[in-house]
C-alpha cells in the first residue's frame, strides 16, 4: 500500500474519531440543558402549587380570624385562634397528601419554632425584603418537597401581635393565660413574622389534572 493511500485512510480515521467524539459531547451538552430546562419547569410548578396552597391557608384562616374579631373583638379572635386554628390547618391537609403548617422565630406556640435549616432561611429572606412580595423557597433536599412561603405582618396583626400598647394591657392578659410561652408581640407592619410550610408539597391535587 502506498504511502498516499496510509496518509489518505490515516486522516479518514482521525476526522471519524473527532466527528464522533463532537457528536457525543453535542449529545451529552443538549441532554444536559434538557435536563435543566425540566427541572426548571419542575421548580416552578411545585413553586405554584406552594403558593396556590399558601394563598388558600390565609383566605381560610385569615376569613375566620376576621370573623370571629367581628363577633367578639380581639378577645374572642384570640381565644378563637388558640382553639381552632391547628383543627383549621389540618383540615387543609386533607383536601391533598401535603401536611401545612406555620412556622416563626418569634412564635405564639412552641411547636412553631424554626429547626435549624428554617431558621437560616428566615434570616436569609429578612435580609433581602422590606414586607414586599418575594417569591416562596423550595427544598429539595428531601424526599417531601418541602416549601416555604413568607408571612408578613399586615395593619390587622397588630391587634395581637403588635406592641403592648397596640395589643393593651387586657389582651396581652389574654395572651399570656393562653400562651405562657408567647413570644409573637412587638412586630412592626411589614416585619416577616415567619413562613407557611408545606411538606409534600406536589401532591397539591388540583395539578394532578
Amino acid at each position: 500500500m502506498s504511502l498516499k493511500v496510509i496518509s489518505v485512510i490515516s486522516i479518514f480515521v482521525v476526522f471519524t474519531i473527532v466527528l464522533g467524539c463532537s457528536d457525543t459531547n453535542t449529545n451529552s451538552e443538549t441532554k444536559s440543558e434538557s435536563d435543566e430546562v425540566s427541572e426548571l419547569k419542575i421548580d416552578q410548578a411545585l413553586t405554584a402549587k406552594g403558593d396556590s396552597i399558601a394563598t388558600l391557608a390565609t383566605q381560610i384562616l385569615g376569613g375566620k380570624l376576621k370573623s370571629a374579631m367581628a363577633e367578639g373583638g380581639v378577645p374572642h379572635a384570640l381565644e378563637f385562634c388558640s382553639a381552632n386554628a391547628l383543627t383549621i390547618t389540618d383540615s387543609i391537609s386533607r383536601l391533598g397528601d401535603f401536611e401545612i403548617s406555620r412556622v416563626a422565630l418569634k412564635n405564639r406556640n412552641p411547636k412553631n419554632s424554626l429547626n435549624q435549616q428554617e431558621l437560616e432561611i428566615f434570616e436569609k429572606v429578612n435580609a433581602h425584603t422590606n414586607g414586599e412580595s418575594v417569591s416562596g423557597t423550595l427544598i429539595k433536599d428531601s424526599e417531601d418537597m418541602i416549601y416555604y412561603k413568607p408571612i408578613f405582618v399586615k395593619g390587622l396583626c397588630l391587634a395581637c401581635h403588635g406592641s403592648k400598647e397596640q395589643i393593651g394591657e387586657e389582651n396581652l392578659k389574654i395572651i399570656t393565660d393562653l400562651y405562657p410561652n408567647d413570644k409573637a408581640t412587638g412586630y412592626e407592619i411589614n416585619d416577616l413574622r415567619g413562613f407557611w410550610k408545606i411538606k409534600n408539597v406536589k401532591s397539591w391535587q388540583v395539578f394532578k389534572n
